[in-house]
C-alpha cells in the first residue's frame, strides 16, 4: 500500500510538471523582413490566441503544456504555418511565406481562426506589458469562426434623405433632436441647383455659390455627374431663425458666370441655369477608403479587407476607360499607438490593396474616436483630382467623433471642405454604431451630397447592427451597394455616342436598388403584378412633355427621380387619370418614374434626351 502512495504522489509530481502554464514570445514577419499582422492561437481548442501588433511581435500564455503542443500563424493574405512547440524556447521568430491565391477577386479561404484582440484571451496584459484600454472587445461570434470567408458575404441597406427628404425634418425634429444639438449640425434648410450646356447635357464640376441677401457666402458646392449640386443655409446652426429671403446662386464654370436671384428652396423647385460650353467626356474617379482600425472593429475587419479588395478590384475592371485612383487611411484614437496611417491616392491599386491587407484591429478605449482627424487627413491633406469625375470618400466606422469644441469646428471646416471640393461622403456604419454615430454620419452624406450604408444582421457576422431610423429599406450585399452607389456618381450621358439613349433605355440589375421615397409593406397581390399593370410611361426617350397614364384607380403618388434616388417631382395622384411632367429643363440622363400602389413602388426606366 505504501508502494502505491508513493507512485502516485510521483505522478501527481510529475504532471504537475509537465502542466503548469508556458509564455512564448515571438516576431511574425515576411520574405521582405517586414512585420506581418496576422492571428496566433493553439490547434488544439482554437480557444486560446492573439494578434501580432503593428511590429509583428506577440506573446501567448498557454496553461497547460501538456494540452496545447502546437500553434497556428494565419492571416488571408499568407500560408498558414503551424509551429511545434519547443519548451526549450521561449523566444521565436516565424517567417511567413506571401498565398498568392489572396490576389485573386474573389478570396476563399479553407478556415478562419476566432479573432482575437492583440491580448491573449487569458490575460488583460497587452503585448507592451501595459494594461489593456481596448474598448467593449467583441468576443468571437458564431459566424467569425466558418468553413470558409470571402466577398459577398456582409449585408447592407441604404438611407438616402435625398430620396426620403420628406420624412427627414420630422426625424431631424423628433427622434435626432438631442444629436443635432451635440454637433451644432442641423441639414434643414436645402437648396437643389443644376446646370447645363445650350443642349442639356450635364455641366460637371461647375462651381456653385450660394449667398445670402447681404452677400456672404452660405454655401459652396461643385456640380456632380448629373449636373446638379446641394447646398444648404445655416447647416451648422441649431434652433435659431434663419432668414430666407434675397438669396443668390452663382454658377461659375471655365471663366464663365450665371447668377440666379430669388432662389427657390428644394420644396418649390430646382434652380437650374445653362451655360455655352462643350459636352465634356471626363475619366478620372478618385475612390478613398477611411477605416475606423479600433478593437471594437475587430469582429468584422477581415470581413471588410476581404470585402473591399474584392470591390476595388470590380470597379477597376468595369470601369474599363476610366483613369482610377484609390488611397485607404485607418485611423485610431489618441494615445494609441498611431492616430493615423495612409496610403495616398495613386493609379497602381495593389498599392491601395497592399497596405489595405497589412491593417488590423486594436485600441480605442472609449465609444468616440478621432473622426476629425481622420476626416482632416482624408480631405484636407489629399490630393483630390479637380477634374475629376467623381471624388468619393468611404468612411467605415462604428462609432462617432468627440464632442469637444475644438472637434466639432474641425468636423464642421472638412465637411465644408468636402463640399466645395466635389468629395462625396458615403459612410458604412458597422456594428455597435449608436443612434448618435448613425444621425452624425446621415449629416455627413447630406452635408455632401452622398448617401447612408449601413451593415446590417442579415449576414449574421459581427455584433448586433442597429436599424436606421427611416420607415423601411432594402437589403442587398454590401459588395453590390458600393459597386451601384459607384456606377450611380459615375455615370453620365455619352456626348460622343447618338445611340447612347437607346442603349440605356433597357433596366438593369443596379436599377431596381435605386432608392425609393418610401417604402410600406406590400399588400396581397401586389408582387404579381408588374409596371404595364399600374402605368404607362411615354414617350421614352423624351425631350418635351413626359406623360404617365395611371392605370389603377388608387395609385397613390407619382414620383420622378434621377439615377442617385434623388426625389426631382412627387405629384399626390388622388382622381387623376393622367400626369405630365415637363423635363424640358432637366439634364440629359437617366430618371425613373415611380408610382406607389398597394404598398409597393413600380419604378419605370426613363431616360431624358435634347
Amino acid at each position: 500500500m505504501k508502494k502505491i502512495f508513493v507512485t502516485i504522489f510521483l505522478a501527481i509530481n510529475i504532471l504537475a510538471v509537465y502542466s503548469q502554464s508556458f509564455t512564448l514570445r515571438g516576431t511574425v514577419v515576411n520574405e521582405s523582413n517586414e512585420p506581418v499582422v496576422l492571428q496566433v492561437y493553439d490547434k488544439e481548442s482554437q480557444k486560446i490566441g492573439v494578434s501580432t501588433d503593428d511590429s509583428g511581435k506577440f506573446k501567448i500564455t498557454l496553461p497547460d503544456t501538456v494540452k496545447y503542443k502546437t500553434l497556428v500563424f494565419w492571416s488571408i493574405f499568407y500560408i498558414r504555418q503551424e509551429y511545434t512547440i519547443d519548451w526549450s524556447k521561449n523566444d521565436i521568430r516565424i517567417v511567413m511565406i506571401k498565398d498568392k491565391n489572396a490576389y485573386l477577386q474573389e478570396v476563399e479561404v479553407t478556415y478562419i481562426p476566432p479573432v482575437f484582440s492583440a491580448e491573449n484571451t487569458t490575460s488583460s496584459e497587452k503585448l507592451t506589458g501595459e494594461p489593456a484600454l481596448s474598448k467593449s472587445a467583441k468576443p468571437a461570434t458564431p459566424s467569425s469562426v466558418q468553413n470558409n470567408i470571402k466577398s459577398g458575404m456582409l449585408t447592407a441597406g441604404e438611407v438616402n434623405d435625398f430620396a426620403k427628404w420628406h420624412l427627414w425634418s420630422n426625424i431631424l425634429k423628433n427622434n435626432f433632436k438631442e444629436y443635432a444639438s451635440s454637433w451644432d449640425f442641423r441639414p434643414l434648410h436645402r437648396y437643389i441647383a443644376q446646370l447645363t450646356n445650350k443642349q442639356g447635357m450635364p455641366i460637371v464640376n461647375a462651381r456653385v455659390i450660394l449667398k445670402n441677401n447681404n452677400g456672404n457666402l452660405c454655401w459652396q458646392a461643385k456640380t456632380d455627374n448629373t449636373g446638379k449640386a446641394e447646398l444648404w443655409v445655416d447647416f451648422f446652426k441649431v434652433e435659431t431663425e434663419t432668414d430666407l429671403t434675397g438669396l443668390k446662386l452663382v454658377f461659375e464654370y471655365e471663366g464663365q458666370f450665371v447668377e440666379i436671384d430669388n432662389v427657390t428652396p428644394f420644396e418649390q423647385g430646382i434652380n437650374m441655369a445653362q451655360i455655352q460650353a462643350e459636352c465634356k467626356k471626363r475619366h478620372a474617379i478618385d475612390l478613398f477608403f477611411m477605416i475606423d482600425a479600433t478593437g471594437s472593429m475587430g469582429d468584422e475587419m477581415r470581413y471588410l479587407q476581404v470585402e473591399l479588395e474584392d470591390i476595388i478590384q470590380k470597379i477597376n475592371n468595369q470601369q474599363i476607360e476610366s483613369q482610377l485612383r484609390t488611397g485607404c487611411l485607418v485611423y485610431r484614437d489618441h494615445n494609441d499607438a498611431y492616430l493615423t496611417r495612409k496610403s495616398s491616392l495613386n493609379s497602381e491599386v495593389a498599392t491601395t490593396l497592399d497596405f489595405l491587407r497589412k491593417q488590423s484591429a486594436d485600441g480605442g478605449g472609449d465609444y468616440p474616436e478621432a473622426v476629425d482627424m481622420a476626416l482632416f487627413e482624408s480631405i484636407s491633406n489629399e490630393d483630390w483630382n479637380e477634374e475629376a469625375l467623381a471624388r468619393i470618400l468611404f468612411i467605415v466606422l462604428d462609432a462617432p467623433s468627440h464632442t469637444e469644441p475644438e472637434v466639432i469646428a474641425r468636423l464642421q471646416s472638412q465637411l465644408h471642405l468636402a463640399a466645395e471640393k466635389g468629395i462625396r461622403i458615403v459612410p458604412i456604419a458597422c456594428s455597435d454604431i449608436r443612434k448618435d454615430g448613425e444621425y452624425l454620419m446621415r449629416t455627413f452624406a447630406l452635408a455632401t451630397n452622398g448617401t447612408y450604408l449601413f451593415l446590417t444582421d442579415d449576414s449574421g457576422i459581427g455584433n448586433a447592427h442597429i436599424k436606421p431610423t427611416t420607415d423601411k429599406y432594402d437589403v442587398e450585399k454590401l459588395n453590390d451597394a458600393i459597386v451601384r452607389v459607384v456606377k450611380q456618381y459615375t455615370q453620365m450621358p455619352d456626348c460622343n455616342n447618338p445611340k447612347w439613349a437607346t442603349q440605356n433605355k433597357s433596366m438593369e440589375q443596379s436599377d431596381n436598388f435605386v432608392p425609393n421615397p418610401y417604402d410600406e409593406k406590400p399588400e396581397t397581390g401586389a408582387n404579381q403584378l408588374t409596371v404595364p399593370d399600374i402605368i404607362k410611361v411615354y414617350p421614352n426617350p423624351c425631350n418635351n412633355i413626359l406623360k404617365i397614364d395611371i392605370r389603377k384607380s388608387d395609385v397613390k403618388d407619382i414620383y420622378l427621380v434621377d439615377m442617385t434616388g434623388k426625389t426631382l417631382f412627387a405629384t399626390p395622384v388622388s382622381s387623376q387619370k393622367m400626369i405630365e411632367y415637363n423635363v424640358r429643363s432637366l439634364s440629359t440622363g437617366i430618371y425613373f418614374v415611380k408610382a406607389f400602389y398597394k404598398g409597393k413602388w413600380f419604378s419605370e426606366k426613363i431616360i431624358v434626351t435634347k
